[in-house]
């Protein structure tokens, strides 16, 4: 019984680290990214390869990957805050068809530049939930922005909710995901 419990706990911590590694294999190339895209940019600006015609255009992109960022980093104090059993969530009612459309709304400008259609599809026009509206905003937009991001320009994005004894919300593009 003692070696069964022992070789159980070897594989729970093997699979502990190696999700770790896997997160923070993750969270870097969350990172590196847009500080590739803004060191590019910013270089490309000092330069002079970047007229100045189109400098406004690329610092609202550089100032979008700040904020992509600024988010990111939110979301791993946050992790850091839950995993030390400091997890406040502020539950509250609210409608995630409402949550979806601001989300939506504040990536219009990506769905725009890349042509995508985007097809709601909700089982009721509101649907109310128990949850903390930040965390489930902040998913929300992680799921567009990879869906923008893996869909081809002029592909389709859909978000559906309905309820099966709980709410679901779905997001669909026809990328290669």
């Amino acid at each position: 019984e003692l070696s069964r419990s022992f070789n159980y706990m070897v594989d729970a911590l093997e699979n502990l680290e190696n999700t770790r590694r896997e997160f923070l294999s993750n969270i870097s190339h969350e990172l590196r990214t847009p500080m590739t895209t803004i060191k590019g940019f910013i270089d490309g600006i000092l330069d002079g390869v970047i007229p100045p015609e189109n400098q406004s255009a690329y610092l609202s992109i550089v100032r979008d990957e700040v904020k992509r960022m600024e988010k990111l980093v939110n979301d791993i104090m946050d992790l850091a805050r839950f995993q030390a059993g400091d997890n406040k969530l502020n539950i509250t009612v609210f409608d995630i068809n409402e949550s979806i459309r601001r989300c939506v709304i504040s990536l219009q400008q990506m769905f725009i530049k890349k042509n995508l259609e985007l097809m709601a599809e909700f089982e009721s026009e509101r649907l109310y939930v128990k949850a903390d509206a930040d965390a489930i905003q902040r998913v929300l937009l992680n799921l567009f922005h990879n869906a923008v991001k893996f869909t081809p320009e002029g592909g389709k994005i859909i978000v559906r909710t309905y309820t099966k004894n709980k709410v679901y919300v779905e997001v669909e593009d026809n990328g290669s995901g």
